[in-house]
This record gives structure tokens, sequence and C-alpha cells, in this order.
């Protein structure tokens, strides 16, 4: 998604991690495309928003809360500076509704659809309507903590961070998450995901290979986490992943397991989350995946010493895989900086910069190739009343490469009318 339009994600809060299920560590997932400044949002509580979504639906229908959505976002002008291609404008409205129903005193079920029409001036291929649909089941008590989500998504965004172009992509995913108290300090966490994943939908796209990234993932993890205080938690799980592609040329099937340690830390003004990783992924038959024995790691560290001034220092090396023949995958490394403060009474104005590279050479068979990036942007916003919200920004993102063709530089210029008419956090 856009750096920062559709993000909901909130700061983390000091006593949280005591009463909601943290982002377990990932086992050797491939993060297949970050979205530049999306780091520094450090992670999200799901309980913390959905409550808040329930609490703020604007109707109410017997015990069922009904929140209506519309929308102008990713108001877009995109130039990706790619020989051939016009620069042009985008923008994307979004209608329709949320609803959930309170269960008791300690569940929730909650579904949304959503629905978007992308609409692009000149690129009239590149105009589509997106599926948005999913539903999930939340238990929370104390520290113990169910959730259950089925979601569909489709979008129109960035597949991979060594491509420059946006292209029509779905997402069908089941997922479970569970924390189960089993000490007074120790809890038994756990999650498995099962996901589908299409790329290039409309095989509209000027880039080679994108479509071979089409797959099914499968990953299971389990472990303990530690409370040592309120604030403060350590996270150990085991984990195996799976992923299967159409067989043929491109296929990279692979299965893998991995072993991951996680620490979260948050207080009111200051904040650490920090997850590494081992992996030992190898190819199935018939794959050119290659295998991959490493350490991955994703990390962010916040200070907001008031509510209208906040800094944020983020980095990550995870694994992405690239749409090249010979290199069927590449980590990407980057760290970033993210600064953000209150102008006047209610504008805020929010600044990131991050560079990084491309590194191939894990996967490499004939070249050494690592790819420079680097990236930074500003994003000015205001709340309009109570429920509506209005935000601009530019992004400017640049790949250097040896190899011919595979550079970039993209200049967007970014906005966002929130006509939400309901108000909340999002646990999607």
């Amino acid at each position: 998604m856009i750096w920062a339009m559709r993000s909901s994600a909130r700061l983390v809060s000091a006593l949280a991690a005591a009463s909601s299920l943290l982002a377990l560590p990932a086992p050797a997932q491939f993060a297949q495309y970050t979205a530049p400044g999306s780091l520094a949002d450090g992670p999200s509580l799901r309980r913390e928003a959905l409550e808040s979504a329930v609490a703020e639906a604007r109707w109410r229908l017997g015990p069922i809360r009904l929140d209506p959505h519309l929308s102008i976002s990713d108001l877009a002008y995109v130039d990706d500076g790619r020989e051939g291609s016009e620069p042009d404008w985008s923008v994307t409205l979004s209608a329709g509704l949320r609803a959930y129903l309170p269960v008791g005193t300690r569940t929730t079920v909650a579904a949304f659809a959503l629905p978007e029409y992308v609409y692009w001036q000149e690129r009239e291929e590149a105009r589509r309507g997106n599926q948005r649909f999913g539903v999930g089941a939340f238990t929370y008590f104390n520290r113990l903590a169910v959730e259950v989500t089925a979601t569909r998504v489709e979008d129109l965004d960035y597949v991979t961070a060594a491509s420059a172009e946006r292209v029509a992509t779905r997402s069908d995913a089941l997922a479970l998450d569970l924390e189960l108290p089993i000490g007074r300090r120790i809890s038994l966490v756990a999650s498995g995901t099962l996901s589908e994943s299409e790329h290039d939908l409309d095989r509209e796209s000027l880039a080679f290979g994108l479509a071979d990234l089409d797959r099914e993932d499968r990953s299971y993890r389990a472990g303990l986490r530690w409370y040592l205080t309120p604030a403060f938690s350590l996270t150990g799980t085991a984990g195996r992943t799976e992923s299967d592609f159409a067989s043929g040329a491109d296929d990279r099937s692979n299965r893998g397991d991995s072993w991951s340690i996680g620490l979260a830390w948050n207080r009111p003004k200051l904040g650490v989350s920090l997850t590494t990783e081992r992996s030992e992924i190898e190819p199935e038959p018939g794959s050119r995946f290659g295998g991959f024995e490493g350490s991955t790691w994703r990390g962010q560290a916040r200070w907001t010493p008031r509510d209208r001034f906040g800094l944020s220092l983020y980095g990550q090396r995870q694994l992405a895989y690239s749409v090249l023949a010979s290199e069927p995958f590449f980590l990407d490394q980057r760290f970033g900086a993210s600064l953000s403060f209150g102008i006047g009474w209610r504008l805020r104005l929010e600044l990131f910069a991050e560079r990084g590279e491309l590194d191939y050479t894990e996967a490499a068979v004939a070249t050494g190739r690592v790819d420079d990036f680097s990236a930074h942007g500003a994003r000015l916003s205001a709340p309009l009343g109570r429920r509506f919200r209005f935000s601009v920004g530019a992004r400017w993102v640049e790949l250097e490469s040896d190899l011919p063709g595979q550079g970039y530089e993209v200049t967007e210029i970014l906005g966002s009318i929130g006509l939400g008419l309901g108000g909340g956090g999002l646990w999607y």
C-alpha cells in the first residue's frame, strides 16, 4: 500500500503487551514488498484497534454495530521515469460497510465489505474494481487471546522493490493466532496461516515475470512468551513455512524451518521491538530456488516525549522473491528514520528517509548483483472534524543497478480524503 495513506497502525501503548496479542516473529516469511516509510509505524495491536472500532461505530441495529465507510484515497501523481512511460494521475474510490457483533463480554465477530474502484487518467487498461472483504472472530481475556480471520484483498500496488510498476494483485488468507497463559508470566503462543497470492491480474505489466510470483504459502509456528514486566516481553518460536509455485521453468517452490527470538519493550514515551530469526530453506524437486541458510531481522525504536513530537528509527533484513530467472530471491536490507511533529492546532507533518540495498549474492547464479535503494518523503495531515481526515504528501524512490534497464526513479504526489463515516482502528 502507498506509504502512510492506508496504514492505521498506532504506536504501542505502555501496558498493551500484557493484555493483547503482539505480532509473533514470522518464521522465514518472505517480505515480498515493503513500502518505503512503512517500517516506522512499528507493530500494531489488533485488540486495541478492534475495541476502538466497536466503540465508535456510527449505527446500531440491535446488538450489531455498523460502520459505513466512504473515502477518496491514493490520489496520486506517478512518474516512474521509465522510457516509453508517461506520468499519470490515479485515484481510488472506496465505499462499503464494517460490522461488529459482540458475543458476551469477551468475544467479537467482525466483518467488512469495502469494494473500491481504481481510476487512471491515461492508463485505461489499468482501471479496475477491487474486491476487499473478510470476516474474523476475536476472543480476549486478560492474556488469553484467540484471533481467527479470513480475508480477500485486491489492490493496485507495487509487487517488489525491484520494480517501479504498480499492478493488480489479489491475496486470499486464512489465519489463526493464539496466546494461552500457562503461568503468571509465561504464555504459549501459536499461529498458522494459509494464503494464496496472484500478481499482475490484468496481465498489463510492462515488467517481465511478475505473474511468476503467484504462489500458495503455508506457515506454522509455536513457542513461548515470557513477560519479565508488564511492559517488557521476550518471545521464542520455532516454525515451518511451505511455498508452492506453478511448476515450470520459473518454479521456486520451497520448504523451510526457522527459529526466532523477539523482544518488545513498550513504555508511554519509549518503545523497542526487534525480531531476529535463523532459517534453513530447501528447494522442492524441480525448483530453481537454490536454498537459503542464514539470518533475517526486523526492528524499530520510537521516542515520543510528547503527543506532538515523535522520532522513529527502523531497519530490516528480509527475504523477497525476485522476478529474475538467474536470481530467484534477494535480501531487502534497509535502515531509516521518521520524524513527526505538530504544526499549529491541527496540522501534523511526517518526514522519512531510508537507504539500503537489494542483495542478490545469496542466490546469484551468474552475478554478484547488489542494487542500491533509497527513498524519502513527507506527508501533511489534518483531521476535519471527528471522523474526517485529509492528507497530502510526496515520495521519491530510486534504485541504482549495475544491470542495464533494472534501475528506476519514481516520483509520487500522494493525497487522501477520509470521508469515513465511522472511526476506530482496522483489524484486517
